[in-house]
């Protein structure tokens, strides 16, 4: 599904296969799951659902829109996990390019 993407690319961030369209960050596999950065709506749904977890990379803070629920296999999805992963795609294309990153005034 990802591959067939032009505007998508796959990295390793943090020792983890992660998915970007046009530099932003939308899906990365997390220990036996699959974390996704979805509408704020979507989200909340799937956590007051009790059908995913708030994603914490190595314990740390809640990050903001991104959840995490446990897949087979994070090549090969199953149809719940392909329907929001294309949920994140497409909200990750609609979200402002990220910033330039400038270096502290000398």
């Amino acid at each position: 599904m990802l591959a067939a993407q032009p505007d998508v690319a796959g990295r390793t961030l943090f020792g983890c296969p992660a998915w970007f369209a046009d530099g932003r960050m939308f899906a990365c596999a997390y220990g036996d799951g699959l974390a996704l950065k979805l509408p704020a709506h979507v989200a909340q749904e799937r956590l007051d659902s009790h059908r995913a977890q708030p994603f914490q990379p190595y314990g740390r803070a809640a990050m903001n829109g991104w959840i995490v629920f446990g897949v087979t296999s994070a090549s090969d999805p199953d149809d719940a996990a392909r329907e929001l992963l294309a949920v994140a795609l497409d909200f990750a294309r609609t979200q402002q390019p990220p910033s330039k990153k400038r270096g502290r005034p000398r």
